[in-house]
């Protein structure tokens, strides 16, 4: 099996659980007051500066909560803006986003021709 992102699906985990527990698309991982925790070089949120520690501020002009920045990610799908706004010690800054994919979850996806071993460790032990 390997890991590979999908659309949005009902019964996902909540974004603010995925900006605390996993990467989102933006490779981005955030804290519930909007520290960065994580950051993945080359990836949307790396390109425009932002870094473990800094503290978003901002989603569209408006100030940061989760999902407002759930909803603005949403948009992107509809080729809406994404700008976010950040601190850094005493500077702040504000940039968009390259994201145009909406909201997207990892999930598994069987590859044809390997061992079903994830079934293996799933089935009922006797």
């Amino acid at each position: 099996m390997r890991a590979s992102e999908g659309a949005e699906h009902p019964g996902q985990p909540g974004f603010s659980e995925v900006l605390r527990q996993s990467q989102t698309n933006l490779a981005l991982q955030l804290a519930k007051d909007g520290k960065v925790l994580r950051v993945d070089w080359e990836r949307p949120a790396f390109e425009v500066g932002l870094l473990p520690g800094t503290v978003v501020t901002a989603v569209n002009g408006s100030p940061y909560d989760a999902q407002r920045l759930k909803d603005a990610v949403r948009a992107t799908s509809r080729q809406e803006p994404l700008r976010l706004s950040w601190r850094q010690g005493t500077a702040t800054r504000s940039a968009l986003i390259p994201w145009h994919e909406g909201l997207r979850y990892p999930r598994l996806r069987r590859v044809e021709g390997t061992p079903a071993l994830l079934d293996e460790i799933l089935a009922p032990r006797e």
